[in-house]
């Protein structure tokens, strides 16, 4: 299945007109249109908006994938994973005090990104060795 037909797919499943589609994603209507029967492609930008709203991975909307689970921190629908990601090392750095140069941030964002890239079963397998390495750090420090 190409890109415009799962575009369509998607949004007739979460049961959107192209109006309102087109209204979450800041383009107008005649631009979903033109999606969904071929006649032009999707930036980049608009696929990362695509995808948080109608909530499947960008690989399956472009037709690298067949599967549609996005890995993205239970990403809100009317956000992107970049202003996703701004707004969690926001929150972090506010609830914990802390005091981070902007290039430490960008780090911290740029191994987000990747850690979003892998695989369901690599993805949990980071988070596990991740927590043992904490837990490791914790006994060391007692």
């Amino acid at each position: 299945m190409r890109y415009n037909e799962r575009i369509k797919e998607q949004r007739k499943k979460l049961r959107y007109t192209q109006r309102q589609l087109a209204d979450k994603i800041n383009v107008s209507p005649q631009v979903i249109s033109n999606w969904e029967r071929g006649y032009t492609e999707p930036s980049s930008e608009d696929i990362k908006k695509l995808s948080a709203i109608l909530d499947v991975s960008s690989d399956y909307l472009l037709g690298l994938s067949d599967d549609k689970t996005r890995n993205n921190f239970l990403l809100p629908a009317n956000k992107t994973f970049d202003e996703h990601v701004d707004d969690l090392i926001d929150e972090i750095i506010d609830e914990q005090s802390l005091e981070i140069t902007e290039s430490k941030r960008e780090e911290v964002k740029s191994l987000v990104f990747k850690v979003n890239k892998l695989n369901k079963e690599d993805y949990d397998t980071f988070f596990q060795f991740l927590d043992i390495l904490i837990k490791k750090k914790d006994d060391s420090v007692k």
